[in-house]
């Protein structure tokens, strides 16, 4: 795939050598290799040399280029969303060839002493500026899964499981009889046994016989995506509230999972309070905040000027009783949820509410929306890097692209039009 560049259209004067170096990779093209599992096209290369997460895609002369060096190369570059699976591949392909013609290019500069020309320099500088276009690991690995992830945080899932665990260094025998004893578990809720007294009898969850704590009887609550495994999820997202999943494996082990509602994510919210520490007389705590609550809603004095005085929490009294941005459901007391469901509207303040810190009057000072894909997209992308799911894609991504292009560098021409006798001398 050369860029259609004969050597005969090259002006008298002759070119000095280093200027032929720069023309004569225009017309290379690139070698594309296998990640994992094949052999590179040079000798010595193998891809038992290379890390299974970082997967070579091009080599070119007597150098590779990986994954990850694309990556870094889109990295702080626009990121456009809307380009198409094809388009994507296609631009890839445009990029291979324009990245290692343009390191082509600095490397024989450099060997010829000629990398500090200002016309050298004004290549690099406008070469990097033009490799401002869609980020292709983005759109190809990460976008994918994190538009999955994104749609699936709008809802939270009541979900219990039973573990069987395997340990990774397991025997293969200890893994049948652990896969026996799942699924002997999972007949046995098909009969109609009650999914929390096989999670209390059988599962290895940490918590599965501990009372009181998360986990008890296989019941972890509600779930949002991102938190557990990835099978595990796919498992907790497309069973129907009601019923039992089938087994599933991840790294932990052998798992069957229950769904028992789901609702609608709650977004993030602001609060403020003010607390009277519990004290013998409890009464007149309430009486107080009581009347600090007629206060409030009267406009005869405002939330924040009340807390400073009055709160008895050493840290928020000072800025007026804020306790920052939380998450409803996941965050705050019991009875701070169930307070926060009789505020609709911001500046709303609850009844007195009872926590084992003492007593509480409550203000809704602001209510978030859920952040949208692009908001949320760096938060996820973090969530979701490193994990096996991202690895598999982007040694998916690289066979891809390696179907795609298949070509090789023509080292001999290279070699016979630079003059040189080896690959070492260029």
């Amino acid at each position: 795939m050369a860029f259609g560049i004969t050597f005969q259209e090259v002006s008298n004067p002759p070119m000095p050598r280093w200027s032929i170096l720069l023309f004569v990779s225009l017309s290379l093209t690139i070698g594309i290799v296998a990640c994992g599992g094949g052999r590179f096209s040079s000798e010595g290369h193998t891809a038992e040399t290379q890390a299974r997460s970082d997967p070579i895609v091009a080599e070119y002369v007597d150098s590779s280029l990986s994954l990850s060096e694309f990556e870094r190369a889109y990295a702080e570059k626009h990121r456009d969303t809307s380009s198409s699976t094809d388009d994507s591949l296609a631009a890839y392909k445009n990029f291979l060839e324009r990245y290692v013609n343009f390191r082509l290019k600095v490397r024989a500069a450099r060997d010829a002493g000629m990398d500090t020309l200002s016309s050298i320099k004004q290549e690099v500088a406008s070469y990097r500026e033009s490799v401002g276009r869609p980020i292709l690991m983005r759109s190809e690995v990460y976008e994918p899964l994190i538009r999955t992830l994104h749609e699936r945080r709008k809802e939270e899932v009541d979900v219990s499981h039973i573990l069987i665990s395997v340990p990774s260094d397991a025997a293969p025998k200890d893994t049948v009889d652990a896969y026996r004893e799942i699924k002997s578990i999972s007949d046995s809720l098909e009969r109609g046994v009650p999914f929390s007294q096989l999670a209390y009898r059988h599962s290895d969850g940490p918590s599965a016989q501990e009372k009181g704590e998360r986990g008890y009887r296989g019941r972890l609550g509600y779930i949002r995506a991102g938190e557990l495994p990835t099978a595990f999820e796919d498992r907790m997202y497309s069973v129907d509230p009601g019923t039992v999943s089938d087994v599933f494996r991840t790294r932990y082990g052998y798992h069957v999972l229950k769904v028992h509602d789901r609702r609608p994510a709650t977004p993030p919210v602001r609060l403020s309070h003010i607390m009277i520490r519990r004290t013998t007389d409890s009464a007149k705590a309430v009486r107080t905040l009581d009347s600090l609550r007629t206060e409030v809603i009267a406009n005869r004095a405002s939330f924040g000027r009340l807390a400073r005085t009055y709160s008895e929490d050493g840290q928020t009294a000072p800025d007026g009783g804020d306790l920052g941005t939380v998450n409803a459901r996941r965050s705050l007391p019991p009875s701070f949820r169930e307070a926060l469901t009789r505020l609709d509207s911001v500046g709303d303040v609850s009844d007195v509410v009872e926590t084992r810190f003492g007593y509480h009057l409550v203000q809704l000072t602001d209510r978030e929306s859920l952040p949208s894909f692009q908001e949320a997209y760096d938060e996820l992308k973090e969530t979701i890097s490193g994990t096996p799911v991202v690895e598999r894609r982007k040694a998916q991504f690289a066979r891809r692209i390696r179907s795609n292009v298949k070509t090789s560098v023509d080292s001999s021409r290279l070699l016979r039009v630079a003059g040189a006798s080896s690959l070492d001398s260029l």
